[in-house]
């Protein structure tokens, strides 16, 4: 068991190799709060939307954009640009949301991209990590993201998936202390990912991959994020 003084989570088959968590959920469900509590007992954790800011961040990848979504943004009368001539993310992120297709056309740009980071990042670690005799070695490694289903390929490496959930109202409150965006933004992306757990559903089904439910509002969150983490691990 990994002791702590307010949770204990198993170690089960942790020398049969580095195990690979999925943290999911829809957008402040709390999936970095789920993330922190396993980062405080060993765990090692890949934030997907870092990595993507990243990815985003370089050069190429904007021009690849600004190219990709000029003549779109142009008729929804939307910059892409900051006076700097970098990428304006927030404004990428209304005008992908505003349709199915300009959401689909970003991942399709960005995603071939995360999985080889990703994937580059799990080798590193599973090369260098000792389980057996090492008190600092990383426990497991927890992929963070909340459309992982999409890229399968990290997906399909995962033990057991953890999906975050909370209240639509717990979570629009959060949205709006933490981004500042517009209700009718905060609307458009939730309504993004409104089949959001149907689809992780399926995909666990389809690929013999667990999958825990996990409740983050209300008194003693942590404590019941506990019991269900050491239910699956």
């Amino acid at each position: 068991m990994i002791k702590d003084k307010n949770c204990k989570i198993n170690e089960k088959n942790i020398s049969l190799g580095i195990p690979i968590f999925c943290v999911a959920g829809k957008i402040a469900a709390g999936k970095n709060f789920l993330c922190s509590i396993l980062e405080k007992r060993g765990f090692l954790c890949i934030d997907a939307d870092s990595v993507i800011h990243e990815i985003i961040n370089e050069k190429e990848k904007q021009n690849e954009i600004f190219a990709a979504f000029r003549d779109d943004a142009q008729k929804a009368g939307i910059s892409l640009q900051n006076s700097d001539g970098t990428l304006n993310r927030r404004a990428l992120g209304r005008l992908v949301f505003s349709k199915k297709e300009f959401l689909e056309k970003q991942e399709n740009i960005v995603y071939p991209a995360l999985v080889e980071r990703v994937e580059k990042i799990i080798a590193q670690i599973s090369h260098g990590a000792g389980f057996e005799n090492e008190k600092s070695a990383v426990r497991g490694i927890v992929l963070n993201a909340a459309v992982l289903y999409k890229t399968p390929q990290l997906l399909e490496k995962c033990r057991a998936i953890f999906f975050v959930d909370a209240p639509a109202l717990v979570r629009f409150l959060r949205v709006r202390r933490r981004d500042g965006i517009s209700p009718r933004e905060i609307l458009k992306r939730f309504f993004s990912q409104r089949n959001l757990f149907t689809q992780y559903k399926a995909f666990s089904k389809l690929h013999g991959i667990q999958i825990k439910r996990i409740k983050n509002w209300g008194k003693d969150a942590e404590k019941k994020i506990c019991a269900a983490l050491n239910s699956m691990l």
